[in-house]
């Protein structure tokens, strides 16, 4: 068996101790991932010999218990959730931190050949993984002071 067959299992054997995961897990992919480490998840735990929602097998009951034991044991807790979501968090302002000064870059700079040799410095310097021109925002505001440098109108696009 694998692991979505488990949880399968348990969400036609155990409907309410389903929906508990469910909302304890936040989604089904968080839920079949953590089962992933179950090592009973090949035992029977029902539907091979019948049909999804029959009756219950007296094998299947003691695995379907151990397999809700080991997710009630391996549930996140609130605490590594929030921790998940303060990283996100930084790291997008982190990132929007690193556009920004790049944007300014451009804005305070007037001579367009200057401009690309300071935005590869700095994104050297900031040990910003991609090149400037692939960050949108920034080829974006490039691509505004070059058009705007040349005389040409701007361009109509849907950055924002």
């Amino acid at each position: 068996m694998s692991a979505t067959t488990v949880w399968s299992c348990i969400q036609s054997y155990r409907t309410s101790k389903a929906q508990d995961f469910d909302r304890i897990f936040i989604s089904q992919h968080k839920i079949i991932e953590c089962l992933e480490g179950y090592s009973g998840k090949d035992e029977y735990h029902g539907h091979e010999s019948g049909p999804s929602g029959g009756p219950e097998s007296p094998a299947a009951t003691i695995n379907l218990d151990k397999a809700i034991a080991y997710l009630e044991l391996n549930k996140p807790t609130i605490v590594q959730e929030e921790k998940k979501t303060n990283s996100m968090n930084h790291l997008q302002k982190k990132s929007m931190s690193q556009t920004d000064t790049l944007i300014q870059i451009i804005k305070d700079t007037n001579d367009l050949g200057a401009i690309s040799a300071k935005l590869h410095s700095k994104t050297t310097e900031l040990k910003i993984s991609q090149p400037w021109y692939d960050i949108r925002l920034v080829w974006q505001a490039f691509e505004s002071k070059y058009r705007e440098k040349k005389g040409k109108s701007p361009l109509k696009t849907n950055y924002k």
